[in-house]
């Protein structure tokens, strides 16, 4: 049996799709921008071990990967795990940033 669309049901499909695609390239970039941000303002030496994109992976494998929900978690994984791995040095995350994070 196929389903027959109409052409402006048929774009508003495609209109949702677009949506959804996009939302999930805005998590995503989100993510990428907090690990940049985290490495450039906290460890611009490169001297500290503070983002794992791995240990990220694994605590948000629960989640569908390449969603928003997965990559919110991406997020406050990184978060969390940059927090806390900062105050293991003696850094405070917050004050490097100027904001709070986790």
């Amino acid at each position: 049996m196929t389903i027959e669309l109409t052409l402006d049901q048929q774009i508003a499909l495609w209109d949702a799709e677009d949506a959804a695609a996009l939302a999930v390239d805005k998590a995503r970039t989100a993510y990428y921008a907090l690990i940049t941000e985290i490495e450039a303002k906290a460890n611009p030496d490169n001297v500290f071990y503070l983002t794992d994109e791995n240990v990220d992976w694994e605590n948000s494998s629960h989640h569908a990967e390449n969603t928003v929900e997965f990559w919110g978690a991406m997020a406050t994984s990184a978060a969390d795990a940059a927090g806390m791995r900062a105050e293991e040095y003696g850094l405070d995350l917050t004050a490097l940033l100027g904001r709070s994070i986790y």
